[in-house]
């Protein structure tokens, strides 16, 4: 069975992502280096230039999938 796959987005930040490992979850933390992007500043909205680096991100990480498979 595949474990269920947890994209952390403030790789660093609190023990989340370790909790989720612990939980069965594959986890990728990455530290995104957007001082704006922190937990609060993304409760407040998601500004086009946080939606355009999420976008890239993931298709750099599917990317990489892709060739390691």
């Amino acid at each position: 069975m595949t474990r269920p796959r947890l994209l952390d987005l403030f790789g660093g930040e609190g023990l989340a992502a370790y909790g989720y490992a612990l939980a069965g979850f594959h986890v990728t933390s990455v530290e995104m280096g957007a001082p704006w992007a922190s937990p609060r500043g993304l409760s407040l909205g998601i500004p086009p230039a946080y939606s355009r680096f999420l976008g890239e991100q993931l298709l750099a990480h599917l990317g990489a999938e892709a060739v390691a498979a």
